[in-house]
């Protein structure tokens, strides 16, 4: 199964992931942690999310980008798909020492970022992917922004398309968007 878990900062998405992930099966938990740190407020994040999974059965991998998980696991949590493609695109943005990227390199990074979170489908029975939600204000931004926002809504478009599963957290409790490759409820 794959489900794609989306909310709000702060909305417990996290949490609920990784309770759901306790639930599917006995076997092995991969959680792949994506988020760089850079200050003290990123550590202090870090360590929270570290002490809610302690004792939950996970296997850690910090990979800031470019996932490669080598071994099967039955369920693989990848927390989270934003910070994860945010990474990528400001190692894109860094490697051209600041300027303007060309549509042709977004949409490649788009798709890159889509591959790798779907080669870890082929790595596990069950994949949680946690992601922010993105574009519910409506508005556009400017420069590199709409740049990063174009990227996700992209990812998570075609996400959202295959997931079995998709779950929006709202204040903790988790509602059912989804209930089968990208067909929505309603």
């Amino acid at each position: 199964m794959f489900y794609l878990v989306t909310g709000g900062a702060g909305s417990g998405k996290s949490e609920w992931a990784e309770r759901l992930a306790g639930t599917l099966g006995n076997g092995p938990r991969l959680y792949v942690a994506t988020m760089r740190v850079f200050d003290d407020e990123g550590r202090k994040r870090v360590e929270r999310h570290r002490a809610m999974r302690a004792g939950r059965g996970f296997r850690t991998l910090e990979m800031g980008s470019r996932l490669k998980v080598r071994e099967d696991y039955e369920t693989i949590l990848l927390e989270d798909v934003t910070n994860l493609v945010m990474n990528e695109y400001y190692d894109l943005y860094f490697a051209r020492r600041g300027e303007a990227i060309p549509e042709n390199a977004l949409l490649n990074l788009s798709g890159q970022s889509f591959q790798e979170i779907h080669a870890l489908r082929g790595r596990c029975r069950n994949l949680i992917a946690v992601m922010n939600e993105i574009r519910s204000d409506g508005r556009s931004y400017p420069g590199e922004t709409e740049q990063i926002l174009r990227v996700l809504s992209r990812v998570e478009m075609r996400l959202a398309a295959e997931a079995d599963r998709l779950i929006e957290v709202v204040y903790g409790i988790p509602v059912a968007v989804g209930d089968g490759a990208g067909r929505r409820r309603g």
